[in-house]
């Protein structure tokens, strides 16, 4: 025994059982691709955000299968697809084997990981081959440990590398450059190679702009966007026919800019800009005629998604800060809430104008209601109402003292506002005016609201909670186990519920997170 196969340890994971197929969908980061693999029916794409599974068939993407489902934690190295739709992996710290059909993953661990992978095209079922740093392994079928020192048989089905690719394909290497290009130009170099089995196509994944497929014949490139270019999602917000996120940096390195998340996720959209965002942290991401707009600490970003253009406003154009907080669609234009103050971009206008007066205090929080923009302040809770474009108190918070701590978010169910401090809700009755304090919130601190048809999602630092104001607390979703990480907010819709997190988005099938 050559000792190569140090702390074997046999894995099986089935489909998480808190979580049935379809109801739980995580989004990560899939633009940057480790390995790819194709069948007849599938291509596999393996990224640090999962495994993103194309249906050559139907010509759109399944759900795919994140770590929360048994997607292996290790780097993926490398990808080979069976005759039988089964996809093996190779990482940096073993093997790991998928059931499409059954959404299954099961692997074992391996000292110095798996570098390349090898089928018997005649046995194709009996077992893989495993090259490690120092040699060849067999793994039969059903074996808790592979056998040292048996190599894979001549004509073994193995991975493609992108260099064998190029060079078999030397007119797509000659314009790989126009081929892989972006909507902006932008190309990415491709790092993954899958050929079709039975068209002409080559699949090539890059390093930041996903899956091109490639028809060798006619020369001509389709891009297989999915999920997200980026895993930190600082915040969701509904669209046509589904959500609108902008990703930031926080938790490590991210992509920054803006993704469309098309209905029933068929259709991705990345908009990075063509030199990059100025920017660390994102807070608040909103639509509002027909452009969508971004509050970061480094401006207000504006993209125009027909032109893919994104332009960043600061304090030379207008804003009291460029240190953006908060955004709320309202009747009069888009109100921008900064760390010196509040503006508005009128509608029909491209520059913000300042909105009243806040003293100097920062803007933490805006919703509009009605004709009233509701304003969350360093120092309480205002006003901007519909006869007097000026932040005033509202009448009935100075009876309230806790209304006078920073207002962090804000919402209405209904006709009820609501808001929040870190550590409290507060709800205005619509009769008589008054504030009341809500219920326990089941969470350390609240950072987020979000209204919903019966009650009132509340994002904190350990999870979101969905309950009434009244003390009734209908689910609550935590990671590790129901979300990938530390959520930022959250989108409702009819059928889904999405919540933005430092490592990727989640969407929930609304029925599924009864009772949670």
């Amino acid at each position: 025994m050559s000792g190569v196969v140090l702390g074997l340890l046999a894995l099986q994971v089935a489909a998480n059982p808190l979580w049935r197929p379809g109801e739980r969908v995580v989004l990560g980061d899939y633009a940057h691709v480790r390995a790819l693999a194709a069948t007849p029916f599938r291509l596999y794409i393996a990224t640090p955000g999962g495994l993103a599974i194309w249906d050559r068939t139907a010509r759109r993407f399944d759900p795919p299968s994140s770590r929360l489902d048994g997607y292996p934690t290790a780097p993926v190295v490398v990808a080979l697809a069976a005759p039988d739709e089964t996809l093996w992996l190779g990482t940096a710290a073993g093997w790991a084997r998928y059931e499409p059909s059954l959404r299954r993953w099961e692997g074992g661990l391996i000292a110095g990981g798996v570098r390349d992978l090898a089928l018997d095209p005649n046995d194709v079922q009996a077992g893989v081959y495993l090259r490690t740093s120092r040699e060849w392994l067999y793994l039969p079928w059903g074996a808790f440990a592979p056998v040292p020192g048996r190599r894979p048989p001549a004509g073994a089905l193995r991975p493609l590398s992108v260099d064998d690719a190029l060079r078999e394909e030397p007119a797509v290497d000659a314009m790989q450059s126009l081929l892989l290009a972006d909507e902006t130009l932008r190309s990415y170099p491709p790092v993954a190679a899958a050929r079709s089995p039975d068209q002409p196509e080559l699949f090539l994944g890059t390093n930041g702009g996903g899956v091109v497929a490639v028809d060798v014949t006619m020369l001509r490139s389709e891009r297989l966007a999915f999920g997200l270019p980026g895993s930190s999602v600082a915040a969701v917000a509904p669209a046509s026919g589904g959500v609108w996120t902008l990703l930031d940096q926080r938790g490590g390195f991210s992509r920054r800019g803006f993704a469309q998340i098309g209905r029933e996720l068929a259709t991705f959209r990345w908009f990075e800009g063509r030199s990059g965002l100025p920017f660390g942290r994102g807070r608040a991401v909103v639509a509002h005629g027909g452009v969508v707009w971004g509050a970061t600490d480094g401006g207000l970003l504006r993209l125009t998604p027909e032109s893919a253009d994104i332009r960043v406003l600061r304090e030379v154009d207008g804003l009291p800060s460029g240190d953006v907080w908060a955004l709320a669609s309202t009747r009069f234009g888009l109100a921008v809430g900064t760390r010196r103050g509040l503006a508005v971009v009128p509608q029909g206008a491209t520059a913000p104008e300042p909105l009243g007066t806040t003293g100097g205090d920062a803007v933490l929080a805006l919703h509009a209601h009605g004709d009233t923009l509701w304003v969350g302040l360093e120092r309480g809770l205002g006003i901007v109402p519909s006869d007097r474009l000026e932040v005033l108190v509202p009448p009935g918070s100075r009876d309230l003292p806790s209304l006078r701590a920073p207002i962090v978010a804000l919402t209405s169910v209904g006709d009820t506002v609501v808001a929040a401090t870190n550590r409290a809700l507060y709800w205005r009755d619509p009769a008589t005016g008054s504030w009341q304090a809500a219920a326990s919130v089941p969470l350390s601190a609240v950072e987020q609201l979000t209204s919903d048809d019966h009650g009132v999602w509340v994002t904190g630092p350990d999870g979101v909670a969905y309950g009434s104001l009244r003390g009734e607390w209908w689910a609550r979703l935590a990671p590790p186990g129901d979300l990938p990480g530390r959520p930022t907010g959250v989108a409702t819709g009819t059928r889904w519920i999405w919540v933005a997190t430092e490592r990727g988005l989640v969407r929930f099938a609304r029925g599924a997170i009864a009772d949670r």
